[in-house]
């Protein structure tokens, strides 16, 4: 009988879960093995199963047997014997552990190597002062830039609120009202093609070299389009029946004969984007209102709209804007602002927590065919970005294009890609998709007048009004320049 040595710690001490022998392979030990097992065959029939893990105490059981252990297979006529002296009866026996129920030992080496990265990668964050991860500062910096025909240098763009309610100067370009357009209707008009991946990062810079829009792409990740696209899609068509109805024909409540009240039935859909389906849910301010408000929606959208919400695909892709990355300063001054307001505004509701996005609004674009027409968002903050993220099923490069009027741009846009641009100045459309194709959208965006409200004390704009003018020339334009595109 041979018996293997024990294994050699670091430490330099001997280990053995178990006991290793070989079997010496000769007759006379193929003779008393087969001794042995016909002992333990009569020892089993005086045995009385347990099922307790417990062995019962017969004078036979007693007795010590130290059964071989067999490295390798056995030889082919010791296997016949152990099967044919094999006893029914099985038994509770602990004393020696199960390989194959032990656990796997986590790899300490690894372990400690990823703790040590991190501690660097969090040193080297530390160092450059900025809040953004080294990887995504690296990413940020090898975005390619591409310069366009536009400045900021405007008095809507200079407006730190837009309060005044002075517009930009520059004029757009020719731009067809209320109507979608092809793709190939769309190249004739002679603006650039940017054939964009959907995964690369670009900037486009004005002539003065400031960022003005983001094609942001998305994570590097692997499952990105199964984890996120497609179930972000997938959740906004199952829960797209659940919405309420809307009313297909507007009615007029004056010219009703009937007596009996009816329930007030939803508002036919705007057009000024597009006809399809949209649902907003967040905080905003405008439109007669005297403070910050939430927006109101139907107790059937309110529920879908918590489910989006609360999901982790549209929680991921709202933690993706990478505001933070492109334009901090522009971050921070969102930042400030949300935070100040809802500490004064408790019951006001952030759509998402604070660490994962700074937008108070957002806006779920249900299509199923979202195609927009010509526009501007001129309730938003004017130097402000909107994240606009696309999902469902259609052919990018036969449609879903996101056109940049006053940039002379046409903007390959794939389903799962995200892409910043400042929606109250730019007007911006999308190029019409296949017909059975789907395609939805989801937008972040903040209302300027949050903004206004809180710049000036929690006051409304017209009393803000009264004191600008009483300014002078030279302090009103101090006071205008004090904000706007001195953030980017």
């Amino acid at each position: 009988m041979l018996q293997l040595p024990a294994r050699k710690t670091r430490s330099g001490r001997d280990f053995s879960d178990f006991r290793l022998e070989i079997l010496d392979d000769s007759e006379d030990s193929e003779a008393d093995f087969k001794t042995d097992a016909e002992e333990e065959s009569e020892d089993d029939a005086q045995i009385t199963p347990v099922t307790n893990g417990a062995l019962a105490e017969t004078p036979t059981a007693k007795r010590k047997r130290k059964r071989p252990q067999f490295i390798g297979a056995p030889s082919p006529t010791i296997s016949a014997q152990a099967e044919s002296s094999a006893a029914p009866t099985q038994y509770a026996d602990t004393s020696l552990p199960h390989l194959d129920a032990a656990a796997p030992k986590p790899d300490r080496q690894r372990l400690r190597r990823r703790k040590r990265r991190k501690t660097e990668r969090d040193a080297t964050q530390a160092e450059s002062g900025s809040k953004s991860k080294t990887h995504c500062v690296k990413r940020t910096t090898e975005a390619s830039r591409v310069a366009v025909e536009i400045d900021l240098d405007s008095d809507g763009a200079r407006e730190p609120t837009t309060t005044l309610r002075t517009r930009r100067r520059w004029g757009p370009a020719s731009v067809p009202k209320g109507c979608k357009l092809s793709l190939e209707a769309a190249l004739e008009l002679g603006f650039s093609y940017d054939d964009w991946d959907g995964k690369s990062q670009i900037i486009y810079i004005d002539r003065k070299g400031r960022e003005l829009a983001v094609l942001c792409g998305r994570p590097r990740d692997d499952n990105w389009d199964a984890e996120v696209a497609e179930a972000a899609a997938l959740l906004m068509k199952e829960l797209a029946p659940q919405l309420s109805p809307l009313d297909p024909h507007s009615t007029n409540a004056a010219q009703d004969t009937k007596k009996k009240k009816k329930k007030k039935k939803k508002k036919k859909r705007s057009t000024r984007r597009g006809d399809h389906r949209a649902e907003t849910v967040g905080v905003g301010m405008g439109n007669g209102r005297t403070q910050p408000a939430n927006f109101r929606n139907d107790e059937d959208d309110a529920a879908v709209l918590e489910k989006l919400l609360g999901s982790r695909p549209f929680t991921r892709v709202a933690g993706f804007s990478m505001l933070l990355n492109f334009a901090p300063r522009l971050h921070d001054y969102y930042q400030n602002t949300m935070d100040a307001l809802f500490e004064r505004y408790p019951w006001l509701r952030r759509i998402f927590e604070r660490h994962v996005s700074v937008f108070p609004s957002c806006t779920f674009n249900f299509g199923p065919e979202t195609v927009t027409i010509p526009h501007l968002d001129l309730l938003n903050l004017a130097w402000g970005w909107c994240f606009i993220t696309a999902l469902g099923w259609f052919d990018p490069n036969k449609g879903g294009h996101l056109i940049l009027w006053d940039l002379k741009r046409i903007v390959h846009f794939p389903p799962g890609s995200s892409i910043a641009i400042p929606s109250a100045l730019i007007r911006h459309s999308n190029v019409s998709i296949q017909q059975g194709e789907i395609r939805y959208s989801f937008t972040q965006f903040a209302a300027g007048g949050l903004f206004r409200f809180v710049e000036n004390n929690f006051e409304l704009n017209e009393l803000v009004r009264v004191r600008v003018a009483r300014m002078s020339v030279e302090e009103r334009a101090q006071w205008v320049a004090a904000e706007g595109v001195e953030v980017f």
